[in-house]
């Protein structure tokens, strides 16, 4: 299913988003399950296994340049989902949707038996042509592709740095939210105090980077609410705040429903502020949080059964429950 790009201290080796993972459909899958587990946290799709049916001319139409294939509750692909809604891009898009759960074998083909989503499908002008489009397999990726391309240029935001920091936050922010969660793609009851510490020291880095982003704030095309405070600052989420809020959403609301936890507000760690005040909860990150769920682009995107979604979650237990049984954003 999903999983997030791993990075090294600023350099981005994938371990949590998995742009050249290839998922083995086979009758073994059972047996290979907790290993294909692993591979998920290490990478970055949502994965999808068995045969289907689909016809593949499905994947254009006159004059059509970009095919967004999906699964409308995969964190990745809602990652790509709120960059083309944000760059006002969805209506240029023909968006397919994927059941994971009995991947249809033109996708499959599609995708050299990877099956994964999100994948982006790039046409050149002379979209009438039956050739296939330049495939692009990983959402940070994607995103920086369709903002250079709607935009004519890199998100104003998004220096070297910021990217860098975006793919350190798969392997650091995401991780450790899936370790609290319960562990992989799982979830769990009860509460783990040293994983909680653990995303509350993340949470607090996110805190004190919104801080040192947010002194003076710069005028971008797009102007937002007086309130709205941004990871990189500004008046425009940029792509990191695109890229880290589908999993702060989903952490959020897992660990409200299982752990009676609620993310952002510090139960475990205290901090000093530079000036040695005492800071009890990340309250940027908090504002930050408020921030995103205020954008038309979230609440367009958000899951349309929130209680259905935590009953299939309590029932299998699975955050990427999807992999496995038929589910979207409607019918959760």
């Amino acid at each position: 299913m999903v999983k997030a790009l791993c990075a090294k201290a600023l350099l981005a080796t994938h371990k949590n988003e998995r742009p050249s993972f290839c998922r083995v459909l086979a009758s073994t899958r059972e047996a290979s399950s907790r290993a294909q587990q692993q591979q998920r946290f290490q990478s970055g799709f949502c994965g999808g296994g068995g045969g289907g049916g689909r016809d593949d001319d499905e994947k254009k139409k006159s004059g059509l340049q970009i095919v967004f294939y999906r699964h409308s509750l995969c964190p990745y692909a809602h990652r790509v989902q709120l960059c083309l809604d944000e760059l006002d891009a969805l209506q240029k898009t023909k968006v397919v949707d994927v059941d994971l759960s009995n991947t249809p074998e033109w996708y499959l083909e599609k995708t050299g038996g990877r099956g994964m989503v999100p994948t982006m499908e790039f046409f050149d002008d002379d979209s009438n042509s039956d050739k296939s489009g330049e495939l692009v397999g990983e959402s940070l990726a994607i995103n920086q592709r369709l903002w250079e391309q709607f935009e004519g240029t890199h998100d104003p935001q998004t220096t070297d740095d910021v990217e860098r920091f975006t793919r350190r936050c798969d392997g650091a922010f995401i991780g450790a939210g899936l370790r609290a969660i319960g562990g992989g793609w799982s979830f769990a009851r009860e509460r783990n105090e040293k994983t909680l510490e653990r995303l509350e020291e993340e949470i607090w880095e996110l805190d004190a980077l919104i801080e040192s982003n947010n002194a003076s704030r710069a005028t971008t095309t797009n102007a937002c609410n007086d309130d709205d405070i941004f990871l990189f600052g500004g008046r425009r989420a940029s792509l990191a705040d695109l890229a880290i809020y589908p999993f702060a959403e989903r952490f959020e609301l897992a660990l409200k429903f299982f752990q009676g936890y609620t993310l952002g507000h510090a139960e475990y760690t205290t901090k000093k502020g530079p000036s040695g005040d005492h800071r009890e909860h990340p309250i940027r990150f908090q504002n930050w949080l408020e921030t995103m769920r205020r954008m038309p682009s979230v609440q367009r995107a958000r899951v349309k059964d929130e209680d259905a979604l935590l009953r299939s979650w309590d029932r299998t237990m699975r955050l990427d429950y999807f992999d496995y049984e038929t589910a979207d954003y409607e019918h959760p």
